[in-house]
């Protein structure tokens, strides 16, 4: 039996990932690198993540455009109704990356694939938009 503090979610290949449900180490995480970007960032774009970060919260996000094979990740940018993007920003604290999402025609929050590092996200979703 898993600890009440992890989700076990089922894997593509129907073995179980567990992603833990509490979010202050996943807070802090994505906070430090948040800090440690900002100053290397573009004022317009550093303004824009400040404006539009979030406190992480979990999202399942697809990886097929019909909404099938979902995944859980936290999501840690979301839209303002300002300046915002056609993408929002994940972590994904099982292999501990920052990607993608976006939201298609069909109303499906699609995983668009990980980036590198937080800097390379952030990066791609202000310059594709």
């Amino acid at each position: 039996m898993l600890p009440p503090d992890n989700l076990a979610v089922p894997t593509p290949g129907g073995s179980l990932t567990v992603i833990g449900t509490d979010e202050a180490p996943v807070q802090a995480k994505v906070a430090a690198d948040c800090a440690a970007v900002t100053g290397t960032l573009e004022r317009r774009v550093g303004t824009w993540l400040k404006l539009h970060a979030i406190a992480p919260r979990r999202i399942s996000l697809s990886r097929k455009t019909d909404g099938s094979d979902s995944e859980q990740f936290w999501l840690i940018t979301d839209h303002t109704g300002s300046d915002d993007s056609s993408f929002r920003l994940v972590y994904d604290d099982v292999v501990g990356q920052y990607g993608i999402e976006c939201a298609i025609l069909n109303s499906i929050s699609l995983f668009i694939g990980y980036r590198a590092s937080l800097l390379e996200a952030i990066t791609d979703i202000k310059f594709v938009r």
